[in-house]
């Protein structure tokens, strides 16, 4: 079988993991990138004389994609040309989709559990669950027996920036690190920093706004490989869902799988087989995270026992190539 993988530039950072999954199932590949600046016109002219340069009868789409004008890009030139399998690594719950389009796609799946009744009832279609998992080579790799060397307590990594209900959190736990001498890393955008003086502007404002949270602040992106090894190197690896997503995300998973512990916001886990207070904890208030932050950093044993169980969980269930193999089927 030979594919068509297209994602847009904003997941292009999953690339690597999306084409090791398909060569793991024996599937050649062949991206196409999204350019949501670019005119959706000429883009899908170039996604079918690729389809039709490379004989290929299926397309495997990463969330769906619509221009300012709300055209989508497949149209029934490429409907008719291949079968579309979408795979929504975020909500559908964004926008007004075509129903003329998404009920013409082969299959729909995705990581939101709400999707599944949305989807229903706005459409009358059904899609399936299937969440977005973890890359196995960078992710789900490590040598669980090796012993872990700490530098600090707690990590958090993602976007926070315009986010007030994140940014409550994470004050709230430097505040805590400050009492308790915790060693606390962060990174991510926090604030604007396109040139030099955004840069300094933003920093200043941010220090002034949030003096006990800015101690700890890295105002930059991490690389997957720097991401890992951040995560190796924290005792409690803390996950901080969007509100509008109920149910776990990739983050989630890729903190369990190389056997790091896991401490993430109460979500939907009905339909994984996965178990909080097992292979990872979750909180519902802020009473509890910071309880359980202070919890773990005391109980070494007990929080590497839950850590190696997630990891387990995640090898065997939630690596991407798992995951995929019941994406790429076309019948």
């Amino acid at each position: 079988m030979h594919i068509c993988l297209v994602l847009d530039k904003s997941n292009i950072i999953f690339l690597n993991s999306f084409l090791e999954a398909l060569t793991i199932n024996q599937i050649k590949c062949t991206p196409f990138i999204v350019d949501s600046s670019r005119d959706f016109i000429a883009q899908r002219n170039e996604l079918l004389k690729l389809l039709q340069q490379e004989d290929i009868s299926y397309i495997l789409s990463i969330n769906e994609y619509y221009d300012e004008q709300k055209r989508n890009l497949y149209d029934d030139t490429i409907l008719e040309q291949a079968k579309i399998n979408v795979w929504y690594v975020d909500t559908m719950q964004h926008g007004e989709y075509m129903p003329n389009i998404v009920k013409k796609y082969n299959k729909i799946y995705t990581f939101e559990p709400t999707d599944i009744e949305y989807a229903k009832q706005l459409y009358d279609i059904d899609i399936e669950y299937l969440p977005f998992g973890a890359g196995r080579n960078l992710f789900a790799s490590d040598d669980l027996t090796k012993q872990k060397s700490y530098e600090y307590d707690i990590c958090f990594v993602g976007l926070v920036a315009g986010s007030t209900y994140r940014l409550s959190i994470l004050n709230a736990i430097a505040q805590l690190c400050i009492k308790n001498n915790y060693k606390f890393a962060l990174y991510g955008h926090f604030w604007h920093s396109n040139h030099y003086l955004q840069q300094i502007i933003g920093s200043i404002k941010f220090r002034y706004k949030y003096p006990d949270l800015y101690k700890y602040v890295h105002n930059q992106k991490l690389e997957p490989n720097k991401v890992v090894d951040l995560y190796r190197k924290s005792r409690i690896c803390l996950n901080i869902h969007n509100q509008n997503h109920t149910g776990l995300n990739c983050r989630s998973f890729e903190i369990m799988g190389n056997g790091n512990f896991l401490l993430t916001d109460k979500k939907d886990t009905d339909r994984l087989n996965i178990k909080a207070g097992v292979d990872y904890e979750d909180y519902s208030n802020m009473e509890e995270l910071t309880n359980k932050i202070s919890y773990f950093l005391c109980h070494d044993k007990e929080r590497e026992c839950i850590a190696l169980n997630g990891a387990a969980c995640v090898r065997q269930n939630y690596t991407i190539d798992r995951l995929i193999s019941k994406v790429i089927i076309f019948d």
